[in-house]
């Protein structure tokens, strides 16, 4: 992941510090690599158990 909701992130500090600005149910905007080609998407976050599921 390049950014999260507009914001640079180049490490999991960084992603980790913008997802606890949010709350459950916000939609953010992303960017990442996916087979070498940067790519966009709209994600709603939501809750999932303390193992991930």
């Amino acid at each position: 992941m390049t950014s999260f909701d507009g914001k640079s992130v180049q490490n999991i500090v960084d992603l980790r510090k913008y997802l606890y600005q949010k709350k459950v149910g916000d939609k953010v905007k992303v960017q990442f690599y996916r087979s070498g080609k940067k790519k966009k998407a709209e994600i709603k976050l939501s809750q999932t158990d303390r193992y991930g599921g």
